[in-house]
């Protein structure tokens, strides 16, 4: 989902799009296994990453585990600005208790740099990890930066 901030009707048709996306997946997955709905969801990358603050390496399933999600894709160039950040931001003040949110940094990025990227983004992150490599933006079928996508709390991507 790569949404300007710039429309109301879009913001609006872009929730609108993302709560339906997550209703069904839910409820096609009570009602039958994940192979029944490959249009709507993978599962998630199983290699670790780590966290560019701390180092500590962790697979996806323990940092996303039980909760729903948003992964932000960033590099260090791009940053946490622009239009698909402002929009997740206006939908972090009013989904933050159900999501957890979770800054990706693709490539090399020092501490430093994380830190200076999360003091001026307009969003608030719960985790962070470092897809060094770019393996988790290519997995995601990711071709530009910055881009979000939601996990469900099964652990499967919503696309």
């Amino acid at each position: 989902m790569t949404v300007g901030a710039g429309n109301g009707a879009k913001r609006v048709f872009a929730v609108g799009l993302l709560l339906c996306a997550v209703v069904a997946v839910t409820a096609l997955f009570a009602r039958a296994g994940p192979k029944d709905i490959p249009i709507l969801a993978d599962r998630l990358p199983a290699s670790q990453i780590p966290c560019p603050l701390t180092g500590e390496e962790h697979k996806p399933a323990e940092v996303l585990a039980g909760k729903a999600s948003l992964l932000f894709f960033t590099d260090v160039r791009t940053g946490v600005q622009g239009d698909l950040a402002r929009f997740l931001a206006e939908l972090q003040t009013e989904y933050a208790p159900w999501l957890s949110w979770v800054g990706v940094l693709v490539g090399k990025g020092s501490a430093e740099e994380v830190r200076k990227l999360q003091s001026l983004s307009p969003l608030r992150f719960s985790d962070c990890m470092n897809d060094l490599s770019g393996s988790w933006k290519a997995a995601f079928g990711l071709t530009s930066l910055p881009a979000a996508v939601f996990v469900n709390e099964e652990g499967y991507v919503v696309r």
